[in-house]
């Protein structure tokens, strides 16, 4: 495979991710406004605006040295998924002890359970990070062929 057919796999991937993430996102978004109430919705809202700008800290950039690095060991895979999971655990401490300065700073008490339970997610996703790189990554290495393709003889 070229490197075009590669760069447009992989643009095509990101597109999908993204596309897909945004896609989840407000199906979610929605669902919760039917759900809940303006003011629940709005908590729950503005304590995502927070734990999405905190998430941005938790990969750091091992799922993309996964992804492009020509040699991945087993001990490479071992250090980012466990730097990911410390650093999840981290985030999510510092997120719930923060919460009370949250919600004072947006003079907004209620707000500190919702943060403290939204924090959970960081190390959920932690927890894939490493997978989820892995995955891109063979994906990257393998061309897609219908079931039925055979090489021609």
């Amino acid at each position: 495979m070229g490197l075009r057919e590669k760069a447009a796999k992989g643009v095509a991937w990101s597109v999908i991710q993204k596309w897909g993430r945004a896609g989840i996102t407000t199906v979610t978004f929605i669902v919760l406004s039917r759900l809940l109430g303006p003011e629940a919705f709005g908590l729950v809202a503005l304590a995502s605006v927070f734990t999405d700008f905190v998430e941005i800290f938790l990969d750091q950039g091992f799922s993309a040295a996964i992804v492009q690095r020509a040699d991945v060991e087993r001990g490479h895979l071992d250090t980012a998924f466990w730097i990911s999971i410390v650093t999840g655990i981290l985030l999510t401490a510092g997120n719930i002890a923060a919460s009370g300065l949250v919600a004072a700073f947006f003079k907004e008490p209620r707000l500190a359970p919702v943060l403290s339970w939204l924090s959970i997610s960081f190390i959920l996703n932690a927890l894939s990070t490493t997978q989820l790189a892995i995955l891109q990554r063979k994906l990257a290495s393998k061309p897609w062929r219908p079931a039925h393709w055979r090489p021609r003889q």
